[in-house]
């Protein structure tokens, strides 16, 4: 109860005594006894209720105070999170950078080993294909010098199996590439399921 409520209380109990003290028959010029004591109560009974809603006030005060405070908690969480957000963003992004970079770098390294590779088993079937035609074609020579046939199937098999291990390197290269992938794009979608919490 404030000061001024209860100075006000203090009188209107003070026009109840004065009231109470008064004869009962009035004199000429002077207000009822029965009056006064009537306006002292009804001033009582609205400080009375005046008196109820300001300490009603003072807790809806202190609980939207606590509500205000809570809020403002939550507030700077949300900014600390949203702060984390924008850096794993950032690392995210510099890693997609790193990784199409590699990528690039390998899809090159892929067509020049394929190129090469190419080169080199055609240019070994050309000379082969050039001594066969070479023992083929020479006089007296074929007699002297039969074709080896199955010397001719391993170093075919072995280059074969030369192309086939190089395509297996390029495929695992490949996969590795395409595993970062899902990873950042799993990440990239647990990011954005995750939202804040709301206010109210």
């Amino acid at each position: 109860m404030n000061m001024r409520v209860r100075c006000v209380l203090q009188l209107c109990l003070c026009l109840n005594g004065l009231s109470a003290a008064r004869p009962a028959h009035p004199t000429h010029g002077l207000v009822p006894a029965t009056q006064v004591d009537v306006l002292s109560r009804g001033l009582l009974h609205l400080l009375t209720g005046v008196e109820e809603n300001d300490r009603y006030l003072e807790t809806q005060g202190r609980q939207m105070s606590q509500e205000l405070r809570r809020h403002a908690r939550q507030l700077s969480q949300l900014r600390r999170r949203m702060g984390l957000v924008d850096k794993c963003w950032a690392e995210v992004r510099k890693e997609l950078q790193v990784l199409a970079a590699r990528g690039e770098g390998l899809q090159r390294g892929a067509r020049k080993l394929q190129d090469l590779t190419n080169r080199d088993t055609m240019k070994h079937r050309l000379n082969r294909i050039q001594e066969i035609v070479q023992v083929l074609t020479a006089p007296g020579l074929a007699e002297d010098r039969p074709i080896n046939i199955t010397l001719l199937q391993t170093v075919m098999e072995a280059q074969s199996k030369r192309l086939a291990a190089l395509t297996l390197e390029v495929m695992v290269q490949d996969g590795l590439v395409k595993q970062q992938d899902q990873r950042l794009a799993k990440l990239q979608v647990s990011d954005t399921k995750e939202e804040p919490q709301g206010f109210f």
